[in-house]
């Protein structure tokens, strides 16, 4: 009987341990491997940072010491955390995206992301800020700045892309349109950047996978005819 409570007694540890490790998993998606989530280099700073909080004041106390792929990744956790506490998953410390977006921390991040847009050299590093920037519903001055410098960097890289981080960055900037094509300069700059991606992406179909091409379809009629996501 006695060794029957002990061997209980266990179990009930390692249910408790595995629960706790979940939570944890939950709580900071940077491991997360889906839709170019993976964990690598650009995350390595962040490693301790499980909120969006701790993300924030990670990036703020260290912001002129990231390199770009690194100021990218902040936002990039930042918007998967957003994303995570929308579908009501622990991430204790975490904030709405109109509430990261009011934060002053935040727009440090996106100033200095801005001044560094032109050291911009990999299609996942597009990718993941287009995303994120979509996902937040970001706008402003800020914002605008990034995706026209986006926009002048993409064109030698395009066929560096794969299938996901052109599917991504369309998704991404079908969030962040703010209606039809327009002349002025930004609408001017994310058009052309979207249609780009368009062609690019329309030479390899038949390379989409079924969430690729769902993505892509999704944001070409969002783009064309307007409407909310």
């Amino acid at each position: 009987r006695q060794q029957q409570q002990q061997q209980q007694h266990q179990q009930q540890q390692q249910q408790q341990q595995q629960q706790r490790s979940g939570r944890r998993n939950r709580r900071c998606p940077m491991s997360l491997g889906a839709a170019g989530h993976e964990t690598d280099a650009d995350f390595a700073f962040l490693e301790k940072a499980s909120n969006v909080n701790e993300v924030l004041q990670i990036c703020v106390e260290r912001l002129r010491e990231l390199s770009v792929g690194e100021l990218v990744s902040g936002v990039h956790l930042v918007a998967k955390i957003a994303e995570a506490d929308a579908h009501n998953l622990p991430s204790e410390g975490g904030a709405g995206g109109s509430g990261i977006l009011r934060d002053g921390r935040f727009e440090q991040l996106l100033a200095r992301l801005r001044d560094r847009i032109d050291e911009l050299d990999s299609p996942r590093h597009v990718m993941r800020i287009l995303w994120a920037l979509g996902k937040l519903n970001a706008s402003g001055r800020q914002c605008d700045a990034i995706v026209a410098g986006v926009a002048l960097k993409v064109q030698p890289m395009l066929r560096q892309f794969n299938s996901m981080e052109l599917s991504n960055s369309l998704w991404g900037l079908a969030r962040l349109a703010r209606g039809g094509p327009s002349s002025s300069g930004t609408d001017a700059r994310l058009t052309q950047l979207v249609s780009v991606l368009i062609t690019e992406g329309t030479s390899r179909v038949t390379m989409f996978s079924a969430q690729c091409l769902s993505n892509s379809l999704w944001a070409i009629a969002k783009l064309e005819f307007g409407g909310t996501a």
